[in-house]
């Protein structure tokens, strides 16, 4: 491709600068990528492919699969197939709400200094606590008030945006979603903590719907170097552990997945109806790098409830509203958001 072309040509002028002037490599890689990006970009595209013959598209202008927000399982008959009846979780949020999030602090974010690509005894610090029910919760540092009053006063406040009183928070992986509801803490997603667990990792999610063109962007220049891919996935938004991950994600499926991607450049994100079935490329990113990068990162879109133009399976797609001061939630006036989407034969 004429892309390929100008990556190779690009990059062979670079070396043979460097080579006689290796120092000034890691300021002009950079730039390449950028050029070199913004050629793929303009042959590519800059968002997911959209397909009006194959999909519906709803009044917020994602796919619909079978009149529904996500899709069958894997192994799930669509015969049988019902969607959820509880409405899909927004997936767009104002700039306000993500801001405030990113304002947050963990007072205990979890910490990555290994690939768990390459080490099977690799870890977090401090440890995973995995479990089959369990989800993240974030015990925010406020001081109770001592009257309902006050309480219900604090609440009115935050909802009339007078400035949340919410900023730092301890992150805790609970057994299920009662235990987190009893300790006051805000349900932020399913499934244990990891290092994308973060109020940052989420607002940088929410920021970046659609992260085609810049997956695009921090793969290519993780494949030059993990530390520049790494710094990308932070140019965007996410704590340094979260861009770790993604970068290793990043490297993992573009070594894998490499000839199966590049023949579904072009495709949908999804194939037809009624299964809906992720692209082989997709597919191969979700078998080969999916189970570390969800282990590891503990935050995914889909446990969020963030829903993307990639169409995915029902099942584990949390029903989570997010609010940028969950005040009630943190009084106990309210309960945490609910987790996961109920079915009519639930």
């Amino acid at each position: 491709t004429i892309a390929t072309a100008a990556t190779v040509a690009i990059v062979a002028a670079i070396f043979a600068h460097g080579i006689n002037n290796t120092s000034s490599l890691n300021g002009i890689f950079p730039i390449v990528i950028d050029a070199i990006q913004a050629i793929g970009s303009a042959i590519l595209g800059t968002a997911t492919p959209r397909d009006d013959a194959m999909f519906k598209y709803g009044q917020d202008g994602l796919p619909l699969c079978n009149d529904c927000h996500c899709t069958p399982g894997w192994d799930e008959d669509p015969a049988t197939f019902e969607c959820p009846t509880d409405p899909p979780p927004p997936w767009k949020y104002d700039a306000s709400t993500i801001d405030e999030l990113h304002s947050h602090e963990a007072n205990n974010p979890l910490l990555l200094h290994c690939n768990p690509y390459d080490d099977e005894m690799c870890d977090t610090v401090p440890s995973l606590q995995r479990g089959d029910d369990t989800v993240c919760g974030l015990v925010y540092d406020y001081e109770l008030p001592e009257t309902e009053d006050a309480a219900a006063a604090a609440v009115a406040a935050a909802t009339q945006q007078e400035g949340c009183p919410l900023s730092n928070y301890t992150i805790k992986t609970f057994r299920d979603e009662d235990e987190a509801r009893t300790a006051k803490a805000v349900v932020t997603h399913l499934g244990h903590c990891g290092v994308c667990s973060t109020t940052k990792d989420l607002a940088a999610y929410m920021t970046h719907i659609d992260m085609v063109a810049e997956g695009r962007r921090c793969t290519n220049r993780a494949l030059l170097s993990r530390e520049w891919g790494r710094r990308c996935y932070e140019d965007l938004g996410f704590t340094t552990p979260c861009a770790t991950i993604w970068a290793h994600n990043s490297i993992n499926t573009a070594t894998i997945c490499r000839a199966t991607c590049v023949r579904h450049l072009f495709s949908p994100a999804n194939g037809p109806e009624p299964e809906c079935k992720l692209n082989d490329c997709l597919h191969c990113d979700e078998i080969e790098s999916g189970p570390n990068f969800q282990l590891f990162a503990g935050r995914t879109r889909r446990n969020s409830g963030l829903r993307t133009p990639i169409m995915r399976q029902c099942h584990g797609f949390a029903g989570i509203q997010h609010e940028a001061c969950p005040m009630g939630v943190v009084l106990g006036e309210s309960e945490a958001t609910p987790s996961t989407p109920s079915s009519e034969d639930e």
